[in-house]
């Protein structure tokens, strides 16, 4: 004798109407966290892919970015902007003496002092030992002053530097844009350069004993 277990159909809809919804749910949740992770990676790519290895600055993609955001705005009449170029002193006497190993470490110093003075956003290593900063919607005044405040730091390094070999001192020069003079960023960047290496000058007056890097502001980087 068979016995029949007869379920109801309401309490079948149920059952299935449960089994459906989690599926639903599980397939939600599981989209959900491929969503996230894939947006997680691509966050991380980008930030690779616009960061320098050695420092952590931005790298010269995302500067030629910048540049070109700022070249529309430009032209769009809107832009307001300052900047700051450094180059580190002594690093090819550093190189040729203690190893490249050393100059690397003595470029990142060279971007840590920059992030202790400067917003790490705004800056980019756009050369071997060359930074750049970009000070946007700000006073020249106010740039100025912060550019004054940083040399005068680099001028009391620069007094101990002889008896502090390793202690980092960084060249700078600063520019701001001038509606109807500056037709391009570049303008402002040749100007903030001339300074920079004016100031690299004076260190070398100042330490004759140091060896110089034989490049002058009229060669090609980004022009």
């Amino acid at each position: 004798m068979r016995l029949a277990i007869l379920v109801p159909e309401a309490e079948l809809n149920y059952k299935q109407d449960v089994m459906t919804y989690t599926i639903f749910l599980l397939t939600a949740a599981i989209s959900a966290i491929l969503i996230l992770t894939m947006t997680s990676i691509l966050r991380r790519i980008f930030k690779m892919s616009h960061t320098d290895t050695l420092t952590g600055a931005g790298n010269s993609s995302s500067y030629i970015e910048r540049i070109t955001e700022i070249g529309d705005k430009i032209n769009e009449g809107t832009a307001i902007f300052s900047v700051m170029v450094f180059d580190v002193n002594n690093l090819k006497h550093v190189n040729d003496t203690q190893g490249h190993a050393a100059g690397d470490h003595l470029i990142r110093n060279g971007y840590q002092l920059l992030t202790e003075e400067f917003p790490r956003s705004e800056i980019y290593r756009i050369g071997g030992d060359e930074f750049v900063i970009i000070m946007e919607n700000k006073l020249s005044d106010l740039c100025g002053e912060m550019i004054r405040g940083f040399r005068q730091r680099m001028r009391d390094y620069s007094e101990s530097y002889r008896e502090l070999p390793g202690q980092v001192v960084l060249a700078a020069g600063m520019a701001s844009y001038v509606p109807g003079t500056d037709n391009s960023y570049m303008d402002v960047f040749q100007r903030a350069d001339e300074k920079m290496y004016k100031n690299k000058s004076e260190f070398y007056d100042h330490h004759p004993e140091m060896e110089r890097r034989g490049i002058s502001p009229e060669e090609t980087r980004w022009h």
